[in-house]
C-alpha cells in the first residue's frame, strides 16, 4: 500500500468514528432540529423568555469559573506581551 491509499483510508476510520460517536449525533440531531424550528417560523412559548434570561447568564458564569479554577495564574508572567496585544 502507498501512504496515500493509508492516508485516506485512515481519514475514512477518523470519520466512522466521529459520526458514529453518540455525543457528535446528538449534537448534529439538536443543530438541525433547531435550524428546522427557526426555518419554520413556529412561536417559542412565552416562559422560554424567563429561562433563557436565567440559564444564559447562569450558564456563562459557571463557564468562567471552571476556566478560571483552571488557570495557573503563575504562568500568565510569560505571557505578558501577548496579553497586551490581546
Amino acid at each position: 500500500f502507498s501512504n496515500n491509499v493509508v492516508k485516506k483510508e485512515n481519514i475514512i476510520y477518523q470519520l466512522k468514528e466521529v459520526f458514529t460517536d453518540i455525543f457528535v449525533i446528538v449534537a448534529l440531531i439538536s443543530i438541525a432540529i433547531g435550524i428546522f424550528l427557526n426555518l419554520s417560523g413556529i412561536e417559542r412559548p412565552v416562559f422560554y423568555k424567563t429561562i433563557n434570561a436565567i440559564f444564559i447568564p447562569a450558564g456563562t458564569v459557571i463557564l468562567l469559573v471552571s476556566i478560571g479554577l483552571a488557570m495557573k495564574f503563575g504562568k500568565v508572567k510569560n505571557y505578558i506581551k501577548e496579553s497586551i496585544a490581546i
